[in-house]
């Protein structure tokens, strides 16, 4: 580092990082998104060991559960393999 006198040790950088610039870049991370997102509509997908939900929430719109073509809010959670 340019900056760093030959006299000061690391940790004192160390501490510096860990108690002023961690907690910065947590704030940053925290920020509101921009309001061009705020529009957009968010899919929520429960994935339990037997079945899978979904749920969609749109702005204006309460909570919405997405049902499967049979008129179900839950479908079994399969994995399938195709062979090759």
């Amino acid at each position: 580092m340019a900056f760093r006198r030959k006299d000061t040790p690391i940790s004192a950088y160390s501490s510096l990082l860990t108690f002023v610039l961690f907690p910065f870049l947590l704030f940053l991370l925290c920020l509101p998104a921009p309001a061009s997102a705020a529009g957009s509509a968010v899919l929520g997908i429960d994935l339990g060991t037997e079945y899978l939900k979904a749920a969609l929430v749109k702005p204006g719109i309460p909570l919405e559960i997405v049902l499967t073509k049979d008129s179900k809010r839950k479908e079994y959670a399969a994995v399938a393999f195709k062979p090759s």
